[in-house]
């Protein structure tokens, strides 16, 4: 609010009558008349309430005596340079969380003489308020566009462009000053910008988005514009630009991959296919289709279309492929067997894994089918021979057992004795099938040596000479020479040779130690000592089971193995083991 500069005016605020004091009183902003002291000569009531005084108290009262000492200060500054001056003066201030706009206008006397002003305070919060709401979404705004990875454009209603972000600055080579107002004409090469005022007019005429593409320096750059209500009677064009290069590339390259993958899934030798966890085909490949007799993958489709009850010879096992698939994602290797179109039966072998959604529900499954029939077949014809030959094995080396054992009537048992008691430990152990299956067989024929030693001394009655003893110790380098040139699936020879070594070294016939023993040998040399020493021999009564234990357990890790006595001890003493 400003008055002329040489404008006298009236300095008595009741002259106006009862009509000027109503208007100012309405004004609901803060006014002030003051002399050139600040001495407060008229307030309106606006005034008044922000003081917290009533009216008839601010008049007379300094201005400055109202404010802070810092601010009192600034104030009578500012305002007696427009009583100096003359010339009226308009600043802002910031107050307890509001927004002021502060107009001080010279007041002149009859005389022409400045006599003090007139304080005008506009609250300009609100404006305040919504300019710094402004300027936050500009910069917010600003910062978005620049951080995409677009281009981004906005034209006018006459194709100038009005905002531009860093991509497509970059992109043309150009600044936001030498853009900013100009149409494309004047900042692209004339065939670009006529392209681009096409797409503009056409956008315009469709009210709709376009969708253009342009190459330049070998990348493909598409644009899609949109129209833009700039305000009620203008209209303008947005526009995202994006390099789109990398995307047909990879889409060039996933049709090649396609193409390469529908080869392989036509001419594969495997069955391919893709299924349904309720036991529907969603594609099968030719090689599928004639595992199963089939003369196409539409005819095998269209014909199964209960995988469960209609492929599987046991439904089952469907139950046992969808509950490994489903906990684990994959199976591997799950052989079973399938209905072939004429109603017979092949083995197969299954690879799939289950395809998911985002939200882990299995889609379908895919994988892969082998036609392991006749393998099946085979390992069938193997068993059976194997089973011959083990059978064959085990009828030798009985009769090997039987050979000995005639010639020590004493000894009769103690081999097979030793061998049940070797095997139970070994299965203590948890030794693999195959391995517990090898010491039965050492302990069957582990005193096969002695048939080189002579009868009389095998059961003399009596104690043994040096001599004698040393000829009944080469009883394991006899065994060894017997057996090592049969043909074994396990080094019987080895484990017989070793069965009287012990670890501290103390044991024949080469004084091995440790590791140097075979583990085989260590449990058969256990097993061989509790029998000995609790079954009758010629020269001495049985000593028992216990007695046997008891030993063995003062020698654990000094001549024996810690973990085969232990095993030994458990079969007795919890399992109940007993020699028949």
């Amino acid at each position: 609010m400003r008055t002329s500069t040489k404008r006298q005016t009236q300095t008595d605020p009741n002259q106006g009558g009862e009509a000027l004091r109503a208007f100012v009183n309405a004004i609901k902003e803060t006014l002030l008349l003051i002399d050139a002291k600040g001495i407060i000569l008229f307030a309106n009531e606006t005034a008044a309430e922000r003081f917290g005084k009533g009216v008839q108290e601010l008049v007379g009262t300094c201005l400055y005596d109202l404010l802070p000492p810092e601010l009192a200060k600034l104030k009578k500054e500012q305002f007696d340079k427009v009583f100096t001056t003359g010339e009226p003066v308009c600043f802002e201030e910031i107050g307890a969380e509001r927004y002021f706009e502060i107009y001080c206008n010279p007041v002149f006397d009859v005389e022409g003489r400045i006599s003090g002003g007139i304080v005008f305070v506009h609250d300009i919060t609100d404006r305040k308020l919504a300019e710094e709401g402004l300027r936050k979404s500009k910069s917010l705004y600003r910062t978005f566009i620049d951080a995409s990875n677009d281009m981004v454009f906005l034209k006018d209603e006459t194709g100038r462009y009005s905002i531009v972000n860093k991509g497509y600055l970059e992109y043309i080579g150009k600044r936001e000053e030498d853009v900013i107002g100009k149409t494309g004409f004047e900042i692209r090469p004339f065939h670009i910008a006529e392209q681009c005022d096409l797409s503009d007019r056409k956008t315009l005429e469709l009210n709709d988005i376009v969708v253009t593409e342009e190459t330049a320096n070998n990348r493909i750059i598409e644009t899609r514009k949109f129209p833009v209500m700039l305000d009620e009677n203008r209209i303008g064009i947005g526009g995202f630009m994006r390099d789109i290069t990398e995307n047909r590339l990879a889409a060039k390259r996933l049709l090649e991959s396609e193409e390469k993958y529908r080869s392989i899934f036509e001419n594969a030798v495997e069955g391919i296919f893709q299924s349904t966890p309720k036991g529907r085909f969603i594609s099968i490949n030719p090689a599928m289709a004639h595992i199963f007799g089939y003369l196409s993958p539409e005819e095998m489709a269209t014909n199964i279309v209960n995988i469960s009850e209609q492929l599987y010879v046991n439904p089952e096992e469907r139950e046992k492929y969808q509950k490994i698939i489903e906990e684990e994602g994959v199976v591997k290797a799950f052989e079973t067997q399938f209905y072939t179109k004429d109603g017979g039966t092949i083995w197969v072998s299954l690879n799939a894994r289950a395809v998911k959604d985002a939200d882990g529900k299995v889609l379908y499954y895919e994988g892969t089918i082998e036609d392991i029939n006749k393998r099946k077949l085979a390992e069938k014809e193997l068993k059976h021979t194997l089973e011959q030959l083990r059978a064959s094995l085990n009828a030798t080396v009985r009769a090997m057992a039987v050979t000995i054992e005639t010639r020590d009537p004493y000894t009769a048992g103690h081999q097979k004795r030793v061998a049940n008691l070797a095997r139970a430990i070994a299965q203590e152990m948890h030794l693999f099938k195959d391995v517990v299956d090898g010491i039965r067989v050492a302990g069957l024929v582990h005193d096969i040596g002695k048939i080189a030693v002579p009868a009389e001394i095998l059961s003399k009655p009596s104690k043994l000479t040096e001599i004698e003893f040393n000829i009944i110790k080469g009883h394991a380098e006899a065994g060894y020479n017997i057996l090592k040139d049969i043909d074994f699936p396990w080094p019987i020879a080895d484990i017989v040779l070793q069965h009287h070594e012990r670890l501290d070294g103390s044991g024949y016939p080469r004084g091995l130690k440790g590791e140097q023993i075979l583990f085989e040998a260590q449990i058969l040399a256990v097993a061989d000592v509790v029998e000995a020493m609790a079954s009758y021999r010629p020269y001495r009564a049985g000593l028992g089971v216990d007695f046997a234990l008891e030993e063995i357990e003062k020698k654990k890790g000094i001549c024996y193995d810690k973990k085969v006595v232990d095993a030994c001890l458990s079969v007795f003493r919890e399992k109940g083991f007993r020699f028949e």
